[in-house]
């Protein structure tokens, strides 16, 4: 009999821990939390406007990128400016 009701606690366990974590996951991919700006002096939303404009090459966004975070013309610079030039805004 004990055999029995150990089981049976271990299924009801089981099947519980399934439910909540089914209900748990639920909608919370609607939720959108707002992202931070990434540098002060250039948000996301000004990011991805210089990503996406079509009328500047890739050496003119770099530069737009460059003068709005204010990146000094160094290898620490440079990096930073390639990392927002491929970042993926979300």
């Amino acid at each position: 009999m004990p055999i029995f009701g150990f089981r049976a606690t271990r299924i009801f366990c089981f099947c519980s821990c399934l439910i909540v974590t089914m209900l748990v996951g639920c909608g919370l991919d609607r939720l959108q939390p707002e992202l931070p700006d990434l540098v002060t002096g250039l948000s996301l939303t000004q990011l991805e406007e210089i990503q996406d404009d079509e009328r500047l090459t890739d050496d003119e966004k770099r530069q737009a990128i460059r003068d709005a975070v204010g990146a000094p013309e160094t290898d620490e610079g440079d990096r930073l400016v390639e990392f927002l030039f491929t970042f993926n805004v979300p």
